[in-house]
């Protein structure tokens, strides 16, 4: 009876039981292996001695604060008056806003027909045969007509200095009757190296000569 019970072989759940062993040892044996392989990788990993680099903030240039009550004073010069040599026709400087310091030939017709700044924006009346002069102050830079217009001869140079008027002449003589206009600029004589306004005034006469 006992020799029998020996020779028996093992059942089926027998065998399942000693496949889950197999299987337990081998796991078990499988994550040893796994943590001395990470413990080892870690210990060769090269280690990071770089220290954080610090970023500066950029730079911002600030704009000087300026205070409401603060005002900036510009320079502005009044019109240079014009200076004269007393009777020798010629003027002592250039800065008397004329266009041309030279002189016309001394034998220019004495004028008949005198146009002034009160004439502006209106219409004078001369006859052919008249010398006729447009008289613009000194103390002011001027530009006007530098030839002929019309039926009005235009004498050179134009817009010349006289001492004797304070002005600058522009000398016409009317040849033939009709209606011109002729147009001038008015502008503010600055002084050398001084800031002063640039305002142009526009003016325009008529000469109708008949």
């Amino acid at each position: 009876m006992m020799r029998a019970m020996r020779n028996t072989k093992p059942t089926g759940i027998w065998r399942v039981l000693g496949l889950l062993v197999s299987l337990i040892v081998v796991a078990c044996m499988c994550v040893a292996c796994g943590k001395d392989a990470a413990g080892t990788a870690s210990s060769h990993a090269p280690q990071s001695s770089a220290t954080p680099t610090s970023f500066s903030s950029p730079v911002v240039s600030e704009t000087p604060q300026v205070s409401p009550t603060s005002t900036t004073s510009v320079a502005i010069s009044s019109p240079t008056p014009g200076t004269t040599s007393g009777g020798t026709g010629k003027a002592t400087t250039s800065q008397q806003g004329c266009p041309t310091t030279q002189q016309p030939a001394s034998d220019l017709a004495l004028a008949t027909v005198v146009v002034e700044p009160k004439d502006v924006e209106q219409t004078v009346t001369a006859h052919i045969g008249d010398a006729i002069e447009v008289r613009a102050p000194l103390g002011f830079k001027w530009i006007g007509p530098t030839s002929s217009q019309g039926g009005l001869q235009l004498a050179q140079p134009s817009g010349y200095v006289s001492s004797t008027y304070n002005a600058c002449i522009w000398h016409y003589t009317a040849q033939s009757t009709g209606s011109i206009d002729l147009h001038f600029q008015r502008m503010v004589l600055c002084r050398p190296n001084a800031m002063c306004p640039y305002v142009v005034v526009a003016m325009s006469i008529t000469i109708d000569v008949k």
